[in-house]
């Protein structure tokens, strides 16, 4: 009986341990993964911030595109 009981719980020490190891490569699994799309995520961000960035200079020169032959028609129309 005492050997009985003995050899069911080294079998569920072993279990037990088995069962560790794998949650302990899941974790490091979805860590990785975690890890690897909160840096996507990063760049994804980055790269919005600099294309906003970059429109808005854009408009900010054709703004002042417009703003100088808007001028020059009027300076036109002034002169005739």
């Amino acid at each position: 009986v005492l050997r009985d009981k003995l050899a069911r719980e080294k079998k569920l020490k072993v279990d037990a341990e088995e069962s560790y190891k794998e949650a302990e490569e899941d974790w490091s699994k979805v860590n990785d993964e975690n890890i690897r799309l909160r840096t996507s995520l990063i760049k994804n961000v980055m790269q919005t911030f600099n294309i906003r960035r970059d429109l808005a200079r854009r408009t900010k020169d054709q703004l002042k595109q417009c703003e100088q032959v808007e001028k020059q028609s009027q300076d036109i129309q002034s002169n005739r």
